[in-house]
């Protein structure tokens, strides 16, 4: 039911928004941002049978891809066309900043999110604490990465906030993805953040999983493939994030 509240065709989309023909090829792209976030909060139907109402708040929180994801056809901009093509006025926080870890998450979250009492907050955190690690930038440590997550999860709980939870997503690097510094970390990262999402009841879109999974089904020759750079997504990966 979630979904059919939030989902709309290509077709419906284009007459409400004014798109032609022309720009049809982006509207498949469209079709399924929309359609993987709508699957998003479907998921919380099993939490309680919450869903997204007309006059709630929605934030996002997160780093250069949620940045991203607010312009012009990324994920955010996205589900924000959808919910006014449905008639649902839903208030967005845009909080994504670039080359932010959980630590600066945790440190701004009662500023630019809990302050406005939203009701819904996606979180994805944890590319720029594998990244910086990596390249021994700082002590972005898993311990201080559950540190950060856990206090980020706890303010939230204590704020009724809803919070849907995302896992950290590949890096697309020349050779073999498998064995890429990143990804190798990425793994203990996501696996701790999957199970404590279970532990607490929140539904978790895995964009990590999503990733690998569309690599291995299109197999395709380029490293790139999901990202633009190697991290940030393009178009086709960007309804990844809203799984």
């Amino acid at each position: 039911m979630v979904v059919k509240r939030l989902l709309l065709t290509a077709a419906e989309l284009g007459l409400r928004t004014g798109c032609h023909s022309d720009k049809i090829a982006d509207m498949k792209t469209l079709t399924f941002a929309i359609a993987a976030f709508a699957v998003t909060f479907a998921a919380s139907a099993a939490f309680g049978g919450l869903c997204v109402k007309d006059g709630e708040t929605v934030a996002f929180l997160g780093d250069s891809i949620t940045y991203f994801g607010s312009q012009n056809d990324g994920y955010v901009d996205l589900v924000k066309r959808a919910f006014e093509a449905k008639g649902l006025k839903v208030k967005t926080i845009e909080a994504g900043i670039p080359g932010h870890e959980s630590k600066d998450m945790l440190a701004r979250l009662d500023k630019v999110v809990l302050r406005h009492r939203p009701n819904w907050m996606t979180l994805m955190a944890g590319v720029n604490d594998v990244a910086h690690l990596a390249r021994g930038q700082g002590q972005p440590t898993l311990e201080r990465y559950r540190e950060n997550m856990t206090a980020i999860f706890d303010k939230c709980a204590a704020s009724n906030v809803n919070v849907i939870v995302f896992t950290a997503t590949m890096v697309e690097r020349q050779g073999n993805l498998r064995t890429c510094k990143e990804n190798v970390l990425q793994k203990s990262y996501n696996d701790w953040l999957r199970a404590e999402a279970k532990r607490r009841g929140l539904p978790v879109a895995d964009v990590n999983a999503a990733m690998w999974r569309a690599r291995d089904e299109e197999k395709p020759a380029k490293s790139l493939f999901l990202t633009k750079d190697g991290v940030h997504m393009n178009k086709k990966g960007q309804f990844l994030l809203a799984r």
